[in-house]
């Protein structure tokens, strides 16, 4: 968006017909819900200034939690073993203290777990946890995506947190949500005046010839294409041999997203947290948001209509069974709360939403942006870059972009 603005000899590729991809919020009764998990918890100054975070936003501190085996467990895990059954916390401590000690071995994400955590949370949560959000197994993913997301291991944190409730371990105490229209409105500014055109998509990308053709049989010439569709959907308009035997190293999650209405005791609701993680193997969904606690809500009536956020995901080579994901949700948040009854009041299939970090892809990417660079296109953001980025980052990137390519 910020390259848009600057190059006005540029012709930008967008992969939807808006502009902001997931930065997309849609409305279902009174509450508006993300495509996808999104919250601000920034502290750049300069991004808060330009999505004006904090004036449009409610400041809320963070609550979050996991569920395993019919129980609401502290986050993260390690810090909060105390509230397992005795053996398990035997078993992960034990498991904790005797953990690889060695930092130079590490070549994938199960590495770097193992050496975290120890084998025993490794295996019952994390690695189960793995399969069920990225449905990738942890020793094919990388590890350059970690920063700042996952809290590494702390003897003493971990111990104490065996046997007593400490302060939260979360990545961030608080967070910012806009009080109106979702995640959408922190930029619902930046499209104002300028010359976007949306409404059709890609069908074909000539290198050799630097032509592009839209589904709507629009034909346009570039002297430079900036692409922010994901490689994959670029690959596949090129139809470019060297492109072509590389995008298969390429796997991304499927986002089906449920919008779930459950009535619920007001001393129920009180104890729902902001959203949680599912570690439970027969419980498909992996993490599920309450958007009455994102929009900072509060009640004093008896009982409260409390809407989640559910999120299933399937890898792009997995098949996408809208019924039979809606059935299982269903089921699924009825193991949870069992006093009330869900209703579905929405779901759909919000398409690519998180790249899968598999070992070595950054150097593939690469690979491609260089031979692209050759012809004049250049592939950018979260998935032109297939990097797993915060929205900030994804933003500044933009910006970045847009001031290199101005020279």
């Amino acid at each position: 968006m910020g390259v848009a603005e600057n190059l006005d000899d540029c012709l930008i590729v967008e992969k939807e017909v808006n502009s902001l991809g997931h930065a997309r919020s849609y409305k279902v009764d009174d509450f508006y819900f993300d495509k996808g998990a999104h919250i601000c918890h920034s502290k750049n100054a300069d991004w808060l200034e330009k999505t004006e975070a904090i004036e449009k936003s409610n400041k809320i501190k963070s609550n979050v939690s996991n569920f395993y085996r019919g129980s609401f467990v502290g986050y993260p895990i390690q810090n909060n073993l105390k509230d397992l059954p005795i053996d398990i916390r035997i078993d992960a401590l034990t498991s904790y203290v005797q953990r690889p000690r060695s930092y130079t071995n590490i070549c994938n994400y199960r590495d770097w777990l193992l050496y975290q955590y120890g084998e025993f949370i490794t295996d019952k949560f994390y690695e189960l946890y793995t399969r069920k959000y990225w449905r990738t197994p942890s020793i094919e993913m990388g590890c350059d995506w970690l920063s700042g997301r996952l809290i590494p291991g702390k003897d003493r944190t971990v111990v104490e947190g065996a046997f007593n409730s400490i302060s939260s371990g979360a990545v961030f105490a608080e967070y910012y949500y806009p009080k109106f229209g979702g995640f959408q409105d922190y930029f619902s500014e930046f499209e104002v005046g300028k010359n976007i055109q949306f409404g059709s998509g890609v069908k074909e990308i000539n290198l050799e010839k630097k032509t592009i053709v839209l589904n709507c049989g629009t034909v346009h010439d570039f002297d430079r294409l900036v692409s922010t569709m994901p490689i994959t959907e670029l690959i596949d308009a090129s139809n470019d041999r060297f492109l072509l035997d590389l995008k298969t190293k390429f796997f991304y999650l499927n986002l089906i997203q449920t919008v779930v209405k459950v009535r619920l005791s007001l001393e129920i609701y009180q104890k729902v947290n902001d959203w949680f993680y599912v570690y439970d193997e027969d419980i498909d969904f992996s993490r599920v948001a309450c958007m009455n606690k994102l929009n900072d809500m509060t009640y004093s009536n008896s009982f409260v209509d409390v809407y989640f956020q559910v999120e299933t995901f399937r890898r792009n080579d997995e098949i996408v069974d809208l019924d039979a994901i809606e059935v299982s949700v269903t089921l699924g948040l009825q193991k949870i709360f069992p006093s009330g009854i869900p209703e579905v009041r929405d779901i759909r299939d919000i398409g690519i939403s998180y790249v899968v970090p598999t070992a070595g892809i950054k150097e593939v990417v690469v690979s491609i942006q260089e031979y692209l660079a050759k012809f004049g296109v250049h592939s950018i953001g979260l998935y032109g870059n297939w990097e797993y980025v915060w929205s900030e980052f994804a933003f500044k990137n933009g910006v970045n972009y847009g001031s290199q390519l101005n020279g």
